[in-house]
């Protein structure tokens, strides 16, 4: 479903839902992304813990988790960003805040040891709770950016980014600080089918407001 949800979003520029509705193709693009490496997240945990590619448990855990985090987190990141379409902001930090999870799973490919993954768990849930407060900030000037340029603000309600904002990074949690089991699987597949259906959503009530 992932896929297909990123197909599309690539091959269909128009709205299904609004068709008088200019969906952003720069969000269209950056959200299909996220969809692309959600179903790739799956396939390399598949390879991963069924077809044992790499026999090492401990590695097989760093790769994956590593995928998951030095993709899924920052293309996440900044497909929220690009939901605020008042002006394009900075990606570099986003990038930058990936260095310590980098240097954390190098380490422990070379220790061969998984004593540090609880100080990357740490350090991802602190980075989600500053991304939060970023992007409430983000949010809120947004809104009176709207306000000030649109008159009829249809399809471009602030609540909604917030509210993919918060289920994005809720998911991220609850992913990194569950453990492991098959109730917990159905849970992680439950709660990839809600965003798929919130961020196609969101992203085809979006109009095209971007001007710089």
């Amino acid at each position: 479903m992932a896929f297909v949800a990123c197909a599309y979003l690539l091959l269909r520029l128009g709205n299904a839902y609004a068709p008088d509705v200019t969906p952003p193709l720069r969000l269209r693009q950056w959200t299909a992304a996220f969809f692309a490496l959600m179903g790739l997240g799956h396939v390399w945990w598949v390879l991963l813990t069924c077809y044992k590619v790499i026999d090492d448990p401990c590695l097989a855990l760093a790769v994956g988790g590593g995928l998951d985090c030095l993709t899924l987190v920052p293309v996440m990141m900044v497909m929220l960003l690009v939901m605020l379409q008042d002006r394009r902001r900075p990606l570099w930090p986003i990038v930058a805040s990936m260095v310590p999870i980098v240097v954390v799973l190098v380490v422990s490919m070379i220790l061969h040891s998984d004593v540090y993954v609880p100080l990357l768990r740490v350090y991802i849930v602190l980075l989600c709770i500053g991304f939060v407060v970023v992007m409430t900030r983000a949010v809120r000037q947004y809104g009176r950016w709207l306000r000030d340029n649109y008159a009829d603000l249809e399809h471009k309600e602030v609540w909604q980014s917030m509210l993919a904002i918060l289920v994005c990074m809720m998911i991220l949690l609850f992913y990194i600080s569950v453990g492991t089991g098959s109730f917990l699987a159905y849970v992680v597949q439950l709660n990839d089918l809600v965003l798929l259906g919130l961020l196609l959503w969101r992203v085809d009530k979006k109009m095209n407001s971007f001007v710089g």
